[in-house]
Order: C-alpha cells, then sequence, then structure tokens
C-alpha cells in the first residue's frame, strides 16, 4: 500500500469521492485517521461528514486511494 501523506489527492473509496487529505492523526484505539476535505464545495446531508463549506471526512488508509 503506498503511504499517504497530507495534502495527498485521494479518493474515498467507501463514498466514491476525491478530496485532499488536511490531517492525520492516531485515534484512541490506536488506528491512523485522515481527515479528508473533499473537492466538492457545499453542505452535504451526509452523517459521515463534518458539513462546512468544504465537507470534511474522517478515514482509515483502507478506505483511501491515493491518485
Amino acid at each position: 500500500m503506498e503511504t499517504i501523506n497530507e495534502l495527498d489527492h485521494v479518493r474515498m473509496l467507501h463514498k466514491g469521492q476525491t478530496g485532499v487529505v488536511v490531517d492525520i492523526c492516531i485515534g484512541a484505539d490506536g488506528k491512523t485517521y485522515y481527515t479528508v476535505e473533499t473537492d466538492i464545495e457545499g453542505y452535504t446531508d451526509d452523517p459521515d461528514a463534518y458539513n462546512g463549506e468544504w465537507p470534511l471526512y474522517d478515514c482509515t488508509a483502507d478506505q483511501l486511494e491515493k491518485i
């Protein structure tokens, strides 16, 4: 698996959307989480998103594909 870094452009496989990794952190469960800001501007009805002008998603490496 290719290493994913901040500012990498990725596809969220479970959402079918693309975006940019804006943060990487280790969760309380010991897993690495990647915060992805979508390429689609505007609010979304997705309950998994942190809504804002550019929705954010927390993803694990297996949910991402570097593009």
